[in-house]
């Protein structure tokens, strides 16, 4: 019974391990279309930020011509 749970064990160990072994394998296939991802999602993210910061900067100048307080 011992040796079956061993056995039974041995072979979990081993599929894992071949599954991160593939996984690794592919991360470094696809290496620049990873990192081009990224930069692409973080240009994204920057842009989003710049505008919403513009945007919320020229309505404090508007309030402010007009007199619109909150």
């Amino acid at each position: 019974m011992a040796k079956q749970n061993n056995k039974q064990a041995r072979t979990t160990v081993d599929e894992v391990n071949e599954t991160l072994t593939s996984w690794e394998q592919k991360l470094e296939n696809n290496r620049k279309l990873i990192y081009g991802g990224v930069g692409a999602i973080v240009a994204v993210f920057a842009a989003v930020a710049i505008f919403i910061m513009v945007r919320n900067n020229g309505m404090q100048d508007q309030q402010g011509r007009y007199g619109i307080c909150d």
